[in-house]
This record gives C-alpha cells, sequence and structure tokens, in this order.
C-alpha cells in the first residue's frame, strides 16, 4: 500500500497529498491492523473447527502479520537519524 501510494505520487496518478499522506502514512497502520484481527480470528476458527494441521499456519499467518505491523510501527517512532559526522579531520593551521 505505501508502494502504491509513493509511485501514484511520483507517476502523477494520485496527488502527493493523498499518495503519501493519506495512503502511505494514515491508511497503511489500519490495513496492517485490520490484518493482524483477521489473523486471530483465523486463529480461533482453526482452532474450534478441530482441524490440527490448520492452526499451524493460521498461527504462521498471525505471526507475520504482527511482525509486520511491529515493524512498521518501530520504524514510524524511530527518530530521524542526524546528519553524518565528517570523517575525515578539519586541516588546521599551525603557524603563528
Amino acid at each position: 500500500m505505501v508502494v502504491v501510494g509513493w509511485a501514484g505520487a511520483k507517476s502523477g496518478l494520485l496527488s502527493p497529498e493523498f499518495g503519501l499522506s493519506r495512503m502511505a502514512y494514515e491508511w497503511a497502520p489500519h490495513v496492517a491492523l485490520g490484518s493482524v484481527a483477521a489473523g486471530v480470528f483465523g486463529v480461533i476458527v482453526a482452532m474450534l473447527a478441530g482441524f490440527q494441521r490448520f492452526w499451524l499456519r493460521a498461527l504462521l499467518v498471525l505471526t507475520i502479520t504482527t511482525l509486520t505491523l511491529l515493524a512498521y510501527v518501530w520504524d514510524r517512532q524511530a527518530p530521524a537519524s542526524a546528519a553524518p559526522a565528517p570523517t575525515v579531520p578539519a586541516m588546521v593551521s599551525t603557524a603563528p
């Protein structure tokens, strides 16, 4: 969803406000949270239905979507990195 918003804004198909702001920053977390809720529902249904081979797959899907959501939240919480310090020392004149 983030890639579609970015590509749509860059290609001119979507306005930058809609493509980047709304799709990437507002809708993407909601869709990710909805997929986690669907995964929880899938695990519950698989466990209640008694299918011994399906509940592990449902749990795997839930784990993947939860890790994706956590990675997105962690990335949004991380502060922007400062400009890197120069690696070459400044030339200091020692002449009087």
